[in-house]
């Protein structure tokens, strides 16, 4: 009779995967909205991201914070109010979590009532 041998025992250790980079879109509702409007700025990214956004009219910037939803998204209102007409809102959008941190930009143009 011979003696089976026995295959070595095989030990798996779980590899500590970096995540995914942290990435950032951004849409508006409207790249035209008429003044006294609502515009909203539509961002996705990671869940739990905190979402900085700030909007640069030609009177001043506005900045708006949130934290991203369960599924990485997160939405903020400007409203148009009377800003100049065909003067192009630039929207920077920046998400940070933890280290990692994404940006992007977005626009639009008010338009007459």
């Amino acid at each position: 009779a011979s003696a089976a041998t026995a295959a070595p025992a095989v030990t798996t250790t779980a590899a500590h995967a970096r995540p995914a980079p942290l990435r950032v879109t951004a849409s508006v509702s409207n790249s035209r909205p008429k003044d006294r409007t609502i515009e909203y700025v539509k961002v996705k990214t990671s869940k739990g991201a905190r979402v900085t956004i700030v909007a640069h009219f030609r009177n001043g910037n506005q900045t708006r914070t949130t934290t991203a939803n369960w599924r990485g998204d997160a939405t903020v209102a400007y409203a148009v109010g009377n800003a100049t007409p065909g003067y192009r809102v630039t929207v920077a959008v920046t998400t940070t979590s933890g280290r990692d941190r994404a940006s992007t930009l977005t626009s639009f143009t008010p338009q007459r009532r």
